[in-house]
């Protein structure tokens, strides 16, 4: 597994790059209507609202609790280890030539028995019981979730990869796409450790990764390189029993995050 920190620096300066941004097959509208691909309109196509906004201007987007990461470009949404698929992954489009993203992430979600008898709570990574942990962007940070010494680590499904990190559980993550039906063995997992306050981060197509609410401690903006060829950007989050291991228990989770993002 790599750390984060292997890619990230971007020491190139970020500028807005006078394109468009053009829905990407795939993503969806407000509706949640497939949206053709676009043609070259000079001006872009909101994925969130279905409306015509300038390339660089904010596009906000719902990620539910339930948005299944490991579902991102495939119908169907996998859950090996049981406990519900969840829903679709909200996606949003990326123009060619974009370099980089910031993410403003606010919300809360629920990670809770909403289906299913309430003898099967959902657990803290260490196995603590907790029936109703509700966590922001970044996953909890207090109480029993943080103090498992040991590394948590959700498995890869499909041709997406997992994620590892220590004690933290339950933040947005991300994947980027390009066109094409994701295929071909997964990534390997990116390793977070502790770090999460990183400045600039560089994932690999198919390759889960951090977002959390997008700002460092400081509350500076945390940006986001978009690999090559990339199309599209998946929300959503890594789920699991225990968040260890095969994912899966996205029915048993409910809540929003409100995401907003700038496209540089």
């Amino acid at each position: 597994m790599r750390g984060p920190g292997e890619w990230s620096e971007i020491r190139r300066p970020l500028a807005a790059l006078g394109i468009v941004c053009l829905l990407t097959a795939g993503c969806t509208a407000a509706g949640g209507e497939p949206v053709a691909p676009a043609t070259d309109p000079p001006a872009s196509t909101s994925a969130a609202h279905g409306r015509i906004e300038p390339c660089g201007s904010a596009v906000t987007v719902e990620v539910p609790g339930t948005s299944n990461i490991f579902g991102a470009g495939i119908a169907e949404l996998p859950a090996p280890a049981g406990g519900g698929g969840g829903s679709e992954p909200p996606c949003v489009s990326i123009s060619r030539g974009t370099s980089t993203i910031q993410v403003d992430a606010t919300g809360t979600v629920h990670f809770e028995a909403l289906r299913f008898d309430t003898s099967y709570p959902h657990r803290c990574a260490q196995g603590h019981e907790v029936t109703a942990p509700i966590w922001g962007p970044d996953g909890p940070s207090v109480g029993g979730c943080t103090t498992n010494p040991g590394s948590t680590s959700i498995s890869a499904a499909g041709a997406i990869s997992g994620i590892s990190s220590r004690h933290g559980v339950g933040y947005l993550v991300g994947v980027f796409l390009p066109d094409a039906t994701p295929q071909g063995p997964p990534p390997e997992n990116l390793d977070f450790g502790h770090d999460y306050d990183f400045t600039a981060l560089a994932p690999s197509l198919r390759q889960t990764f951090f977002i959390g609410d997008g700002r460092t401690p400081d509350g500076s903006a945390q940006r986001f390189r978009v690999p090559k060829s990339a199309t599209r950007l998946y929300l959503g989050f890594a789920d699991a029993w225990s968040f260890r291991h095969e994912p899966g228990y996205y029915d048993d989770n409910s809540g929003s995050l409100e995401v907003t993002m700038r496209f540089r």
